[in-house]
């Protein structure tokens, strides 16, 4: 049964990921969305790590990876797709202009 639980769990959080980099919603949620996404994937690591290892380190550890994909990661306000791309000044699905980065919403200078 666990097995079962596992393979439906892997799927829904497939799903989920596809969903952010694909789908189409307003960027400001799916902003919102990413940033939950991480804060608990970070909680469950630390929470399965702290039983197994030094729970400060790890905690510092997952706090940069976290950080780091937030910054690296940038939403088009108009209709929500994912860029991961610093080169691309507008979305390449609707031509709005896309934020510095993944922190902000001034839009890149040109």
């Amino acid at each position: 049964m666990t097995m079962i639980a596992a393979v439906l769990a892997a799927l829904a959080l497939a799903g989920w990921l596809a969903f952010l980099a694909l789908g189409r919603t307003r960027g400001s949620i799916k902003r919102l969305a990413w940033r939950a996404t991480l804060l608990l994937g970070a909680g469950a690591a630390f929470r399965w790590g702290s039983r197994h290892t030094a729970a400060p380190v790890l905690a510092a550890v997952l706090g940069v990876i976290a950080l780091s994909y937030l910054y690296a990661v940038r939403f088009c306000s108009s209709c929500g797709r994912m860029c991961r791309n610093f080169k691309l000044a507008e979305c390449a699905r609707c031509g709005s202009p896309l934020p510095q980065h993944g922190l902000t919403l001034r839009p890149r200078r040109r």
